[in-house]
């Protein structure tokens, strides 16, 4: 199998709060674990120092990934176990599509990346502000990273959903716009308990 190619550089990112009551739970819950990891991440995570953490950093990596698959086209769905995710963490695979992953994690929170294209994607974590909307502080975050990696103003930048009867929850991907034009880059959003995270993927040249 190959590295799927891509002549755009496409990014998805998923954040997992660590410390999120749910999440805790669903970690311990009877076939969780089962349902979402296949035999060989089972082994990841029952050999790992820290199996909690390794199976929401296996997690994280499966959503990260599944957001860009949809981009090409695919839909894995749900189903977790069809996304297989490497030993090292490195990579994640679908079908004939082999994706770039990295994840990272500190204390509070697990962060996974998957990505194509020949740039590293940019990308931040922050913690949920105080009676903030999550949806609307991810936009937010991701607006001043993109502002920073352009060089532009930050109020010229929007993110735009459009609606799709296709999609799980009936709207496309996020979109990067300035001045309510499309600018191309490709941008992932993902929140989770008191976390936000966005992602975009830098221009080449």
């Amino acid at each position: 199998m190959t590295p799927t190619r891509s002549h755009v550089a496409l990014v998805g990112n998923d954040v997992v709060d660590l410390g999120d009551p749910d999440n805790q739970a669903s970690f311990g819950r009877p076939g969780y674990v089962e349902r979402v990891c296949t035999p060989a991440e089972r082994r990841t995570v029952e050999a790992a120092a820290d199996p909690e953490r390794t199976f929401w950093a296996l997690f994280a990596a499966k959503e990260a990934a599944y957001k860009l698959l949809v981009k090409l086209g695919e839909e894995p769905g749900l189903a977790h176990r069809s996304i297989e995710v490497a030993s090292d963490f490195g990579s994640a695979r679908y079908q004939d599509h082999e994706l770039r992953v990295t994840v990272e994690h500190t204390e509070g929170w697990v962060h996974a990346l998957s990505s194509l294209g020949p740039s590293a994607p940019r990308f931040e974590v922050a913690a949920l502000p105080p009676h903030a909307r999550a949806s609307a502080a991810g936009r937010e975050l991701l607006c001043r990273i993109a502002a920073t990696v352009l060089g532009v103003p930050g109020a010229t930048l929007s993110i735009e959903r459009r609606p799709s009867p296709r999609s799980y929850d009936g709207f496309e991907p996020p979109r990067l716009c300035q001045a309510g034009v499309p600018t191309g880059i490709d941008v992932s959003l993902s929140h989770d308990g008191k976390y936000v995270a966005a992602a975009l993927s830098c221009p080449s040249g």
